[in-house]
This record gives C-alpha cells, structure tokens and sequence, in this order.
C-alpha cells in the first residue's frame, strides 16, 4: 500500500497474530492473510474490513503427525505439529466501531467445526465471513527491506 502507516499497521498484525507461542513468520507457517469485507447487520451501509489470517500453512511431511502432501511449497519444512496446532490456525480480525478485534479460533470446538472448508487441516474460508477483497503476503524473510516494504497486497 502507499500509505506508510497502513503498512506498518498491518505488519503489526501479522507481528501480533504470530505472537501465540506456536506461531512463526516464515514461509511455512504464518506469511498470508486474506482480505473481506463485510457489515455488522443487513441493515447497515456500513461496510467494515476484515482479515483472516492462516498459520500453519506447510508442515512438514510426517507419516505419524502430518501425512499429507502439499506439494513442493512443503519441501524443506521445519514445521513439526500436532492437531492442537491445527485447530488454533485460523486468526481473525475484524474493524469494528471504534476498535479493531482480534480473535484466535480454536476450530476444535465443535461450534467452529461447521466452519471448516478442509477439515483435515482445518482450514477456513475468508468468503465465509464477508466479500472477499484480496490476499494479503508478508515475507519477514525478506532482511534487506524494511518491514512494511515486506508487505505485499493483490486485490482480487
């Protein structure tokens, strides 16, 4: 984005959703989010932004704890997890009135299970929650550049 404190603001939460104690800013555990908008009530013409963050994204191959291929984006993993892990992959904030929320889902509750598009990685969908906009990449790999210059936004 253009705006320098935008950028900084949604590096900070990238930094912040990645603050639970099994969370990492790399390119196999937490780097993307996605972008939707949505209202508080169908009355209302306010439209509000939210962002659902997806941690988690490749573990590593394992026969016991992960035996699902994801392809060459897993190769080289170091993200060793569990089904715990799992279920607390999904983070979700949302714009409100005079605030911002930012909430863990922990899609082992069976209320949040409904939500899941892949339930084996419980994987849920930005569509769900409101109008998809864009995806939202944040490569803190990337050393040589500032923080928000690691910050990349596609609109869809």
């Amino acid at each position: 984005m253009r705006d320098r404190k935008s950028n900084a603001y949604m590096v900070e939460l990238f930094e912040t959703a990645s603050s639970s104690s099994s969370t990492s800013l790399n390119r196999f555990d937490l780097f993307h989010a996605h972008a939707f908008a949505w209202r508080a009530t169908n009355e209302s013409s306010v439209v509000r932004l939210g962002i659902l963050f997806h941690a988690k994204e490749y573990p590593a191959k394992d026969d016991e704890n992960f035996p699902i291929d994801l392809g060459k984006c897993q190769c080289d993993s170091t993200l060793c997890l569990d089904e715990k892990g799992m279920s607390q992959r999904n983070v979700l904030w949302l714009s409100l009135d005079s605030c911002a929320l930012l909430a863990w889902l922990d899609t082992s509750s069976e209320s949040l299970r409904e939500l899941l598009t892949v339930p084996e990685l419980h994987t849920t969908f930005e569509g769900d929650f409101g109008a998809i906009q864009g995806d939202v990449y944040y490569f803190h790999s990337l050393k040589n550049r500032k923080p928000s210059e690691r910050l990349f936004i596609i609109p869809r």
